[in-house]
C-alpha cells in the first residue's frame, strides 16, 4: 500500500510543471469558489463551404442544409487521461463523460427560420482534436432581401469538472436569390378624343426583394396605325411594396379615331445591380376609346 502511495505521489509532483494553470482571484471568496487548477480547452468551429457555394437560397423555398463540423480537445497530459487516480485527483471524476457543445446564431435575421439540428451536440474529451457534426439549417421567408447576409455562428462548452469553458465561432455569408416581382395599375379604359394629347397614368409597385429596374415597351406598337404614343422607356422602383411610381404613358389618336382601340403595354423587371436578372413581365392592356 505505501508503495503505491508513493508512486501516485511520485507521478503527481513529476506533472505540475506540464500542467497549465489558471490565475486565481484575489478576492477571498472568489479563491474558494474558484479550483485551484484548471485546464484549458480549445473549440473550432467550421462549416462547408462547396455546400454553401453550391446551394439556391431560395425565398419561400426549401430548407438548405450547410454540414457544420465542431473540433474539441483539452490540454490534459495522458497520464492523468489514463489513470483512474489522477483522473480523481485533478478531475474530481474516475468516468470522464462527454461535453456538450452549445450552437447559436447570433444574429438571426427577422426574415429567415434559421436552427441547428443537433442544437447541442455532444463530443468526446480527449487531449487531442475529436470531432462532432452538426447541420445548419435556413429557411428563408418571401420578403428576404436579394443581399448578401453574414451570419454569425457561436459555438461553446461549459466548465466541466476542471476544465475551463471554450468558445469558437465562424461567419457564413448567403445571398437569397434575386425574386423580381411587380403590380401595375391604370384605367383600363380611358377617353382618348382624335388629333389631342391624353395622359394615361400607370403605376408600378415592386414586390420583389431588390431594387429593381423596369424596362417598358409597346407590343403592338404595328397596329396603332397613325397614333402617337410614348411611354418612359425605364423606370426604377424602391425595395418597397408600399410606394407606387408613376409611369409616364401618353398618346395621340389620329384625326379620324372613332371607336376602340386596344394598346398592349409590356413592363420587364430586372435587377438594378445586375440588368441581365431579369424576372417574368406583366402586360398591361388599355382599351381607348372614343366617344
Amino acid at each position: 500500500m505505501k508503495k503505491i502511495f508513493i508512486v501516485v505521489a511520485i507521478s503527481i509532483l513529476l506533472l505540475f510543471p506540464i500542467v497549465p494553470a489558471k490565475e486565481t482571484s484575489a478576492d477571498a471568496n472568489q479563491s474558494r469558489r474558484t479550483p485551484w487548477l484548471m485546464f484549458d480547452s480549445v473549440l473550432e468551429i467550421s462549416y462547408d463551404k462547396e455546400v454553401v457555394n453550391h446551394s439556391v437560397f431560395q425565398p419561400d423555398g426549401p430548407v438548405v442544409t450547410i454540414p457544420i463540423t465542431i473540433q474539441y480537445k483539452v490540454d490534459i497530459p495522458q497520464q492523468i487521461l489514463s489513470n483512474p487516480l489522477l483522473r480523481l485527483f485533478f478531475l474530481s471524476t474516475i468516468i470522464i463523460s462527454s461535453v456538450q457543445v452549445s450552437l447559436t446564431a447570433e444574429n438571426k435575421p427577422e426574415w429567415a427560420i434559421i436552427s441547428f439540428a443537433p442544437e447541442k451536440p455532444y463530443i468526446t474529451i480527449s487531449n487531442t482534436f475529436q470531432n462532432s457534426t452538426a447541420i445548419l439549417q435556413i429557411a428563408l421567408h418571401s420578403d428576404a432581401p436579394a443581399n448578401p447576409y453574414r451570419l454569425r455562428i457561436k459555438s461553446e462548452t461549459p466548465k466541466i469538472y476542471t476544465i475551463d469553458n471554450a468558445e469558437a465561432y465562424c461567419d457564413l455569408t448567403f445571398r437569397p436569390v434575386y425574386v423580381p416581382l411587380l403590380n401595375g395599375n391604370c384605367d383600363p379604359s380611358p377617353k382618348t378624343p382624335p388629333n389631342q394629347l391624353t395622359f394615361i397614368p400607370i403605376s408600378i409597385c415592386n414586390l420583389g426583394n431588390d431594387f429593381t429596374k423596369v424596362t417598358a415597351e409597346v407590343l403592338n406598337i404595328d397596329e396603332l396605325n397613325g397614333w402617337i404614343v410614348y411611354v418612359t422607356p425605364e423606370t426604377y422602383l424602391p425595395l418597397d411594396p408600399s410606394k407606387d411610381v408613376n409611369v409616364t404613358f401618353l398618346c395621340i389618336p389620329p384625326i379620324y379615331f372613332e371607336g376602340n382601340q386596344t394598346i398592349d403595354l409590356r413592363f420587364t423587371p430586372s435587377r438594378w445591380s445586375n440588368p441581365e436578372e431579369t424576372g417574368t413581365p406583366i402586360n398591361v392592356l388599355i382599351t381607348a376609346h372614343y366617344p
